[in-house]
């Protein structure tokens, strides 16, 4: 889409905003709106069975557009209306929901409500805008910033009709390209219950699809391909627990820390520690032991395909194959089943030494074992190239939709016309 620019333009005077239509103003978010800065009751006036104010202390229960409360409290300090903006002032700073009903806010939230400009216009003029804020943030523990912060920043402001044309503009636009990244989401989900469909199946049935079945241990009545066998995980391989590291946590550490996290991400998230009390080493497979309710990392698993220098950490386990293809066994034991099962939903999730080791295992003949390992690696390796495409295709819509949405509010693109074409058409 190719919009055009406004015919003329002024220097707004502050260096981050250049310039900006001649007839808009510059005008800090204090003198468009009300800005009320959220309060937190004491603990013992809060509470989840749903009587009272629903309340938010910060950002933790925002959706993509609006927040679902899980506290209440009998009487908040401070209260946002329907139709406010949900500011989070601490980490992450900027975040925003809109507030579809009266709600308590506690310290970490402000409210925002616009009085000379329109609501929807403000939304969008502070999405472009937070990195202002990003400037000023402050805190040794976390990023947070001040109601006086908040106020200051300044936002290009056009005339009412032309807010009202923005808005409608970009509630448009910005739906379109959200509809293409759900569609990448769904997408990424299918892939990934597809994968999981192709691996779950190669480890139970194997790939011979005409091969002999006979009664199977594990599953009775889902009978197990001729020549398999099962096995409790302690026969086949050795376990071990991971020991705490906190106290050794140091950035420039020697040692790769596995966390729960680091395992959660494949590696991603990682921390870094002096020294190392349980060494994992190629070939050992590294396991979530402990989650919270319907957590995703729970029993979720990570193959040392290196020499890197691992030290597994708590609620990390390593297991070791003694005998057949740790790989293989990698594959059957990632978010196994019968390890699932030990979470209720409700409570914290913690996997005692025994639901390993005790595990029961399927296992084929080791050329078997290798022919499924040679398969899933191609396999996975197929499917995990199309989900990293779709991931990609998700952050260039949002980088940009992030610039749609910063060049319109800011004036480096006039949607006037375009915006009512639209109106009439529709």
């Amino acid at each position: 889409m190719s919009l055009p620019r406004y015919s003329s333009y002024r220097d707004s005077g502050v260096e981050w905003a250049g310039e900006f239509p001649s007839h808009w103003e510059l005008k800090p978010l204090k003198y468009l709106a009300s800005i009320e800065m959220g309060q937190s009751p004491s603990s013992d006036e809060c509470n989840t069975n749903g009587t009272g104010l629903p309340f938010l202390q910060g950002c933790a229960e925002f959706g993509t557009v609006h927040p679902t409360p899980t506290q209440f409290c009998a009487s908040a300090r401070k209260i946002a209306s329907a139709g406010d903006v949900l500011f989070s002032v601490r980490a992450p700073v900027g975040t925003m929901n809109l507030a579809v009903e009266n709600v308590g806010i506690g310290r970490g939230l402000c409210a925002i409500r616009a009085i000379g400009a329109l609501d929807n216009f403000l939304v969008w003029s502070l999405t472009a805008n937070k990195g202002q804020l990003d400037r000023v943030v402050t805190g040794s523990t976390y990023d947070a910033v001040s109601v006086s912060q908040v106020g200051v920043v300044a936002l290009p402001l056009p005339p009412p009709e032309e807010q009202r044309a923005i808005a409608a503009f970009l509630g448009r636009e910005t739906g379109k390209i959200d509809a293409l990244m759900e569609e990448q989401r769904r997408l990424i989900e299918l892939l990934k219950e597809k994968r999981q469909a192709v691996i779950s199946h190669a480890v139970t049935k194997g790939l011979k699809a005409s091969a002999p079945m006979e009664d199977s241990v594990i599953h009775p009545g889902d009978p197990l391909p001729e020549g398999w066998t099962t096995g409790r995980l302690s026969t086949v391989c050795k376990f071990r627990s991971g020991k705490a590291h906190e106290q050794v946590i140091d950035e420039d550490g020697p040692f790769v820390c596995v966390t729960a996290r680091f395992v959660s991400t494949q590696g991603v998230a990682r921390k870094y520690c002096t020294q190392n009390f349980s060494a994992a080493r190629k070939g050992d497979i590294l396991m979530v032991m402990s989650d919270l309710p319907n957590g995703r990392a729970l029993a979720r698993a990570f193959f040392v395909i290196d020499d890197t220098p691992y030290a597994v950490n708590q609620r990390v386990c390593v297991i070791s194959a003694i005998e057949g293809n740790p790989r293989f066994f990698f594959y059957q034991l990632n978010r196994n089943e019968q390890l699932l099962r030990h979470d209720d939903g409700v409570n914290q999730t913690h996997l005692p030494n025994e639901a390993f080791t005790k595990l029961q295992l399927h296992l084929p003949p080791l050329s078997e074992q290798d022919a499924i390992v040679a398969f899933l690696d191609a396999e996975t390796s197929k499917i995990d190239t199309l989900v990293d495409e779709a991931e990609t295709g998700i952050t260039l819509l949002q980088e940009r939709r992030a610039a749609l949405i910063s060049a319109a509010v800011t004036g480096k693109i006039d949607v006037r016309e375009f915006a009512n074409h639209e109106a009439v058409a529709a």
